[in-house]
């Protein structure tokens, strides 16, 4: 997607897939994205590119903020939690975490390129 958009108060975003990149969140193309509010990732796949919970391209802009969680989502090959590229920026803040994220080669957590 691109655009502005705001997970908050306990939003969640999980059990998904896809067979390319993003199988949670798939932003791109100067999208802006802030997940906040004790808001969670998780559970997600993505085979091919990569970005099990998130996949940031193309200049877009995520923050995760507010005891958010990107968590328990797995990737193939790069960035099971996230994957970041393509001058796309990611900002973690505010008691939140990435954590038990699965990556076939690099990045379990976060994958920047």
């Amino acid at each position: 997607f691109n655009g502005f958009y705001c997970l908050r108060f306990n939003s969640i975003i999980s059990g998904n897939y896809a067979s390319n990149d993003g199988g949670g969140i798939m932003a791109f193309d100067g999208a802006h994205l802030t997940v906040t509010g004790q808001s969670s990732v998780s559970d997600n796949t993505a085979t091919t590119q990569g970005g099990g919970g998130i996949r940031a391209a193309r200049g877009s802009q995520i923050t995760i903020t507010g005891r958010s969680s990107v968590s328990s989502n797995t990737a193939s090959p790069n960035g099971g939690g996230i994957s970041v590229e393509g001058g796309a920026q990611v900002t973690i803040t505010g008691q939140s975490s990435v954590r038990g994220n699965t990556a076939t080669q690099n990045g379990g957590g976060i994958d920047a390129a």
